[in-house]
């Protein structure tokens, strides 16, 4: 009997004389397949910025190429009571010290950062911070640039920035990895969501068999030029169900290759709007 809780794979995928076949299926959705909900971190974001300089590098230059106003993400020294809650503080101090290694602050106590023990036993924190580019001021000489923490970003610069280290995995990951994102443009401007499509793109070559699947409400991606007619599906309720169709399909209604997409899906004939 399976739990109503387990699938089928999972169950013969976990036993050590599992058949090849479904080994290789359990490997490929344990290890290949990446599912980000709209309110999906990157948790490990401040240790790979402490720990990775090129993961670092590609970070900064992926938020500078779309023009958020950041120059760069960094660590700054602070004091632990600033990051940690009240009641934590002895609590992980206690923890790191029978432990050690480095305890990462993922927002969750309200702050991105990192903790960890000084030779001495004392605590020493980190806080994540993006630097933005100081302003043209009136004679035209930029002001002093300044740091906010992440958690003081806007809604859309933090999902562009939970996204980025997904491009950095499938460009320079060895592996055939497939991320499937659900709604790629929750509260980013639609220019962001366009640019996280193109970097991914651009980064591709020929050979590189890694996906990139996403579902979206941004229709203007339809006129952004960034995907075949073959690469866009529209999803359609039909007696309660929901049916998949592919843009090229649409051939007899006039979907060539050089025509409107967005003009045919607003109009209707191409399906997938909402009856109001």
């Amino acid at each position: 009997m399976i739990a109503p809780n387990r699938t089928f794979l999972g169950e013969l995928g976990a036993v050590d004389s599992a058949p090849g076949t479904v080994a290789r299926a359990w490997d490929w959705f344990s290890e290949q397949l990446r599912i980000i909900d709209p309110r999906s971190e990157y948790v490990m974001l401040p240790a790979r910025i402490a720990e990775d300089e090129l993961f670092a590098d590609a970070m900064n230059h992926g938020l500078t190429t779309a023009d958020t106003g950041i120059v760069r993400i960094e660590l700054e020294e602070v004091s632990a009571s600033s990051v940690l809650p009240p009641g934590a503080v002895d609590g992980i101090k206690e923890r790191l010290a029978a432990e050690g290694g480095t305890f990462v602050l993922t927002g969750q106590l309200g702050q991105y950062g990192l903790v960890s023990l000084t030779e001495d036993g004392a605590l020493r924190a980190q806080r994540l911070v993006m630097v933005h580019q100081g302003e043209l001021g009136p004679d035209g000489t930029p002001t002093e640039a300044f740091s906010l923490p992440l958690e003081e970003e806007s809604d859309g610069t933090a999902r562009f920035m939970h996204l980025l280290p997904m491009l950095f995995q499938l460009v320079e990951g060895s592996s055939r990895g497939v991320f499937v994102v659900d709604e790629l443009e929750n509260s980013m401007h639609p220019l962001l969501t366009q640019e996280l499509i193109r970097s991914f793109l651009d980064g591709l070559g020929k050979e590189d068999r890694r996906q990139l699947v996403f579902t979206t409400h941004e229709i203007q991606i339809m006129r952004a030029g960034l995907l075949r007619r073959d690469e866009l599906w529209l999803a359609d309720k039909k007696a309660g169900r929901t049916r998949l169709s592919r843009v090229s399909e649409f051939t007899r209604e006039g979907v060539r290759k050089d025509a409107d997409l967005l003009g045919f899906y607003a109009s209707g004939r191409l399906g997938g709007v909402p009856r109001l």
